[in-house]
């Protein structure tokens, strides 16, 4: 338990449930937004605060995409938008390949990587990226009309595109 934590996930319940009041760490909210259980910190493990971070920043800065998909990800989609999300920083961690930034000089960084570095900093290019993917994600998965199962096959499919996006060098975040 750490209050500045606690504090994330409030606002993040704010953003996404802000008709409901905030539940507590053990509450069925989480999974409306799409978290596996009734505890968000059992899925943030993986990318823990960066994940939340992101969630909160989707939230704050497109919250009418937020909603929108949270809502729809019950009526017609099939996939954890919360849980999806937390595998999008994922992706991008690897795409930028952040393990190993340190250990390499400019030249030699991923072409994401770069590409960020580029940016404002203003403009939160992880953020703005991961905004995007999820975007192009809901996209691919409604138009395929995927199901709960199909998850990981269109999330390779959707790394395969930004890989390949990225090595016709892409100087943009557009799609």
């Amino acid at each position: 338990e750490n209050p500045e934590h606690d504090q994330l996930l409030r606002r993040l319940w704010e953003l996404f449930l802000p008709d409901v009041p905030f539940g507590g760490c053990q509450s069925d909210g989480w999974k409306r937004m799409g978290f596996q259980g009734k505890n968000p910190v059992t899925d943030f493990r993986g990318m823990g605060l960066h994940a939340l971070h992101c969630l909160i920043y989707l939230g704050q800065h497109h919250p009418e995409m937020a909603i929108r998909l949270m809502e729809g990800q019950r009526e017609h989609r099939e996939y954890p938008l919360a849980a999806s999300a937390i595998n999008f920083v994922s992706l991008i961690a690897e795409l930028v390949d952040l393990k190993n930034t340190s250990q390499r000089k400019n030249h030699e960084h991923k072409p994401l990587f770069q590409l960020f570095c580029t940016c404002d900093s203003s403009h939160k290019p992880f953020e703005e990226f991961f905004c995007t993917i999820l975007q192009v994600f809901d996209r691919a998965w409604m138009a395929s009309h995927a199901g709960y199962l199909d998850f990981p096959n269109v999330i390779r499919a959707l790394k395969y595109r930004v890989q390949i996006h990225l090595s016709r060098g892409a100087l943009t975040l557009e799609t």
